[in-house]
């Protein structure tokens, strides 16, 4: 039986928090773990956190503001999964329908698959993403528009196989944006574009929060010169197990 581990990351998003959690305890797959880690918020999010810390809600707040990529791998570190697990990233600021566990869940007990993409509904467009389209299985993911979103999940084991620095700029210093895709790229690779599955079903509210880096010229700037450089990274070659 499939467990997850969630990563749940933010920063300042005491507003959302608590619909993202409740998203979680909500869901009608039990099997799950989560692991919340908070980017050294200033608007006391870790207070709303803490409430929902139980054996299954693990709570870890940074002193310091070290940003999404930081985040995601920290987050994994500090969730220690076992190589059977499956990891899902899941943002603060966002929720989870009913089933979405339950449906990913499905496609990993099927076997042979190692890392699933998919949709997710913007309530500020009321329609779910447009980028929601499986990847040609025989064509390199660097070379096709970006694909690998919400809900992005992966067996543990694939982590082993992922040089960290591939969450890192030219510059030695983790990718403050553009992070989802500076992991899911290398990962995706790892597992094999025929090991991996776009899971159709809208299972994912995604929430466009006001003060995100994508919201001004410069974090679009950075976003778009971060994405152009990770796609220029060496490709990682397929796992064989």
């Amino acid at each position: 039986m499939t467990r997850f581990q969630v990563i749940i990351r933010g920063r300042n998003c005491k507003k959302y928090l608590s619909a993202c959690l409740k998203s979680l305890i909500k869901q009608s797959y039990e099997n799950w773990i989560v692991t919340v880690i908070l980017d050294a918020p200033t608007d006391g999010s870790e207070k709303t956190a803490y409430k929902y810390t139980d054996k299954r809600i693990r709570v870890h707040v940074n002193k310091k503001h070290t940003g999404v990529a930081a985040n995601l791998w920290n987050g994994i570190m500090l969730a220690a999964p076992e190589v059977e697990d499956v990891i899902a990233i899941l943002d603060a600021d966002d929720e989870l329908y009913e089933n979405a566990l339950k449906t990913v869940a499905k496609v990993y007990d099927k076997g042979k698959v190692l890392a699933t993409y998919g949709s997710y509904y913007r309530p500020d467009l009321k329609r779910r993403t447009k980028i929601s389209k499986p990847y040609d299985k025989k064509k390199s993911v660097r070379k096709q528009p970006w694909r690998g979103s919400h809900l992005k999940t992966f067996k543990a084991r694939l982590i082993q196989y992922l040089p960290k620095e591939y969450l890192k700029d030219s510059k030695g210093k983790w990718y403050m944006a553009s992070s989802d895709i500076a992991l899911m790229i290398p990962i995706l690779e790892l597992a094999g574009l025929d090991r991996t599955k776009h899971v159709h079903k809208c299972i994912y509210k995604w929430r466009m929060t006001p003060g995100a880096i994508y919201k001004n010229k410069a974090g679009k700037k950075l976003q778009l010169k971060n994405k152009r450089e990770i796609m220029a990274k060496k490709p990682l070659k397929r796992v064989e197990f």
